[in-house]
């Protein structure tokens, strides 16, 4: 009962989803979607440019945030001296981070990568150990253990060929994820115009059953 609840509830936010999409004009959806899908396949072959660019855009943030942060700090007038030192410290961290990332982009992408990589094999390692927990329980674990290794096997192999990996492996996985969100936004924007068609056949079976009802009641 509780499982054809929560499908009806998925469904009905769906097509909610959609309903919005749609009063949002889905054509733009679409466009937005094919130009995401074509740079993120762009980017798969200038993999090194798109890492550079991710490393920038990192700095760019980590810049901005610390200022923010220490901002912040100085205008909270009802916090405590040490609370405000404290965060204008980490504020201070934030920029100091973001100036190594401008002077050595390289080094930072290093870092980044090994950091993407050490995530992966944990991530990993922990699918790993939930599959053989549903394997011993009789519930389904392959894809998820399949999910698991794939994880560990790409975070070993990008540990491995460090530090040359680290010139392509996040503009890889940035171009990889573009395409993906391109897709969905194309997917989204075709499944938008289906129920924009739908709607507009059912207003105008509307119109037609109430055309002849009007024309019944004359008669």
């Amino acid at each position: 009962m509780s499982d054809t609840t929560s499908a009806t509830s998925n469904a009905e936010a769906g097509r909610a989803f959609l309903i919005e999409l749609q009063s949002t004009n889905w054509t733009a959806v679409m466009a937005l979607g094919i130009v995401t899908l074509i740079f993120g396949t762009l980017g798969l072959f200038v993999a090194s440019a798109v890492t550079l660019a991710t490393v920038y855009v990192f700095g760019a943030l980590m810049m901005i945030s610390g200022a923010f942060i220490i901002a912040q700090a100085i205008a909270e007038r009802n916090k405590t001296w040490g609370h405000r030192i404290a965060n204008i410290l980490i504020g201070l961290v934030y920029i100091v981070t973001a100036i190594i990332v401008f002077v050595d982009p390289r080094a930072a992408s290093l870092a980044l990568t090994i950091i993407v990589a050490s995530l992966f094999m944990a991530i990993g390692i922990i699918r790993l150990i939930t599959a053989w927990k549903f394997f011993k329980a009789g519930e389904s674990w392959a894809w998820l253990a399949l999910a698991g290794l794939i994880n560990v096997l790409f975070g070993g192999f990008v540990a491995f060929t460090l530090p040359v990996s680290h010139i392509w492996v996040i503009g890889i996985l940035v171009s990889v994820e573009m395409i993906m969100q391109g897709w969905l936004m194309i997917l989204a924007a075709m499944a938008a115009r289906e129920l924009a068609e739908e709607q507009k056949h059912a207003q105008q079976a509307q119109h037609i059953a109430r055309a002849l009802k009007e024309g019944d009641a004359g008669q």
